[in-house]
């Protein structure tokens, strides 16, 4: 096998070693949705959710940011795909502040294969806000990282490995 065809073959099977990248993904809403009655929070509590699967087992950040100033939201995590009318059954994580500050974030375990359903609601009766909100997966392990770096050195030393032969011919 020719060089070229033997370091193809390495690159094929490091990028096939190489783990899947961490989901990462953004939503935007507003609790202004008109669900005002059997909110998580109670009666009168404007809400609105998201509903969401993960590609990967393993711990997400889950991250709520108010884009109206001032106003003060809370995070509701639900498995199953409840309905967030009854989140008492069914709430895995909950935060509303998160160090001082108005947004609240949540650190989970999350597995594939089950519908999740985040509940945006106001911290205060009849009050309603714009949001962000950010799902961040988890990132490979060092010891991934190590494999995949020694991994493509061993490519690049296979792509410069050359054979020392010489001819040497001798005038007549």
């Amino acid at each position: 096998m020719r060089k070229s065809s033997v370091a193809l073959v390495y690159a094929v099977f490091g990028i096939l070693a190489t783990p899947a990248m961490a989901l990462s993904l953004s939503h935007t809403g507003s609790t202004e949705s008109g669900k005002s009655s059997g909110s998580p929070r109670g009666e009168g509590f404007f809400y609105d959710t998201f509903d969401f699967v993960v590609d990967k087992n393993g711990p997400y950040d889950l991250h709520l940011v108010a884009l109206d100033p001032g106003k003060d939201l809370f995070l509701y995590l639900l498995a199953g795909g409840s309905d967030p009318s009854d989140a008492s059954r069914a709430v895995i994580g909950a935060n509303d502040d998160s160090g001082g500050s108005l947004n609240p974030w949540l650190q989970q375990e999350l597995a594939t294969n089950v519908k999740y359903t985040a509940v945006f609601t106001s911290y205060r009766s009849g009050e309603t806000s714009r949001y962000l909100f950010n799902v961040n997966g988890p990132v490979p392990e060092p010891a991934t990282w190590a494999m995949m770096i020694v991994g493509f050195a061993l490519v690049g030393a296979a792509l410069r490995y050359r054979r020392g032969t010489s001819t040497v011919r001798f005038a007549a």
